[in-house]
């Protein structure tokens, strides 16, 4: 458990390093659990692939990423009743097929992650993680071009998003950042513009890798 929080935690700040060194000791540690019942190694397994994945999609590497979506098909690992693993697989598949600059596969599994974050039957037990796939998938949304439908998750964000998330944390800059985005590309610039400037605020008070700061900092300036 604590390594699966540390790896969240890499993904959230882009720590590429982090991930590469810790997501095949999770692996390891999950593989060699005797207390996982038979029937559900499959699914314990293909969760722990889940963190080469992000690996393969902050890589960029189309070659990793066409891997990634062929080891982890979508037939395999995906039971319904294991709802936030299969949302997470979602937006993830999304991210590679991005990479892969296959537009219409990741417009599906964008819009199956949506289906299933609407079909959750007690939200308020799970906002935090509610609000960082919302904001993920206004993100993704954005870059398929389809700022309108982004407009509307963020709007549906903003009733809870900034009451859940730590004004001071990295989720919290992520859902204003991606905010901005959609913002400029509908063509309300004053609005980006507040609203970058305020993830600007945020990111200033992030203890971050300081040339993933650097980065960050660069594309909010932008």
């Amino acid at each position: 458990t604590a390594l699966e929080y540390l790896l969240d935690v890499c993904t959230g700040s882009w720590n590429y390093a982090c991930l590469q060194k810790y997501a095949p000791i999770y692996d390891h540690v999950v593989a060699s659990r005797s207390d996982i019942p038979q029937q559900l190694r499959r699914s314990a397994a293909f969760h722990a692939a889940y963190y080469f994945g992000v690996v393969a999609w902050m890589s960029g590497q189309k070659e990793l990423a066409l891997t990634w979506l062929k080891d982890v098909p979508e037939s395999v690992g995906e039971e319904p009743w294991d709802v936030r693993n299969y949302i997470r697989r979602q937006i993830l598949r999304a991210r590679l097929y991005l990479v892969l600059q296959q537009n219409d596969d990741a417009q599906l599994c964008v819009d199956r992650a949506l289906m299933s974050i609407a079909s959750v039957k007690n939200p308020g037990s799970s906002q935090l993680e509610l609000s960082v796939w919302l904001s993920d998938a206004i993100e993704i949304l954005n870059d398929l071009g389809d700022s309108e439908r982004a407009l509307g998750l963020v709007q549906t964000d903003a009733a809870f998003g900034p009451m859940v998330f730590p004004p001071t944390s990295i989720e919290f800059y992520w859902l204003l950042q991606r905010t901005a985005g959609v913002l400029q590309a509908v063509g309300l610039l004053n609005k980006a513009k507040d609203t970058a400037q305020r993830a600007a605020k945020v990111l200033s008070q992030l203890e971050l890798d300081p040339n993933i700061a650097d980065v960050l900092r660069a594309q909010t300036d932008t």
